[in-house]
């Protein structure tokens, strides 16, 4: 929980809910994400699988090769889906993010979540949302390359 004043005071808001009641609200969101846009869900991971192909083009510098999601028009132009830049920025939200790092495979070694029982991040491989994609949570990729290598 991150609901602070800035010396670092927990709000009183904290104290509305028990610890068991947040830890309660955090697994229903988790299993949300988990079954509405990541791994539970079969179209989940398939709606980050464009994003993915974009990131792919970036990272080799090649034209996106996509028949799902991406918006061939946009991807197709220099002006729209520059490629060979030294940065980019994407902007996304929560639901999409779980959708791409599914894509990605992230969450490979994730079993289903229990609808049933609360489990704990250590039970589900470390699946949480609020791990995940917290309020405001960002993902970096960065390509890197060795010293007289080539990719």
């Amino acid at each position: 929980m991150t609901v602070a004043s800035p010396p670092g005071v927990i709000s009183p808001f904290c104290h509305l809910f028990s610890l068991d009641e947040w830890e309660h609200y955090n697994y229903y969101q988790s299993l949300g994400k988990y079954y509405g846009y990541g791994p539970g869900n079969p179209l989940g991971p398939t709606q980050g699988v464009g994003y993915v192909n974009e990131l792919i083009a970036r990272l080799t510098g090649k034209a996106v090769k996509d028949h799902t999601t991406v918006n061939r028009t946009l991807d197709g132009s220099h002006v729209t889906f520059p490629l060979g830049e030294a940065l980019y920025v994407d902007v996304s939200h929560d639901n999409d993010m779980t959708s791409i790092f599914s894509a990605l495979g992230l969450y490979n070694s994730t079993r289903p979540l229990s609808n049933t029982s609360i489990e704990s991040t250590e039970t589900t491989a470390g699946y949480s949302a609020a791990w995940t994609v917290p309020f405001a949570g960002r993902a970096y990729f960065e390509k890197m390359e060795c010293a007289g290598e080539k990719e």
